[in-house]
């Protein structure tokens, strides 16, 4: 009877062991597939970060083109104030010529 009784307890305790090997590997297997999460929501994390930069980059270059843009109208358009107010004064001049020579 003692050996049923030890053969008993032996098989109890493979078993114990076995079911604590299987739960052990559970965790591992559910802690590891955290970790994955974990790693797939940070790798999302940098690749969104990283898209946001480039959208930031391109809408500043865009923001720089309309500047240079603008800067250059408004070069254009003090070049055209300065040859109407020469041709202002070329009518003036022009003017009062003109009512001189008519006694005005």
């Amino acid at each position: 009877m003692t050996q049923h009784h030890a053969a008993h307890v032996g098989f109890e305790a493979a078993g114990t062991v076995g079911m604590g090997l299987a739960l052990g590997h559970f965790a591992l297997q559910d802690g590891m597939r955290e970790i994955r999460r974990q790693q797939r929501a940070e790798k999302n994390s940098v690749v969104s970060l990283a898209n946001r930069l480039e959208q930031a980059r391109a809408s500043e270059a865009a923001a720089h083109r309309r500047a240079c843009q603008a800067e250059a109208e408004l070069a254009f358009a003090q070049d055209e104030i300065r040859e109407l107010q020469v041709l202002l004064a070329q009518q003036t001049e022009l003017v009062l010529q003109f009512r001189e020579i008519c006694g005005v």
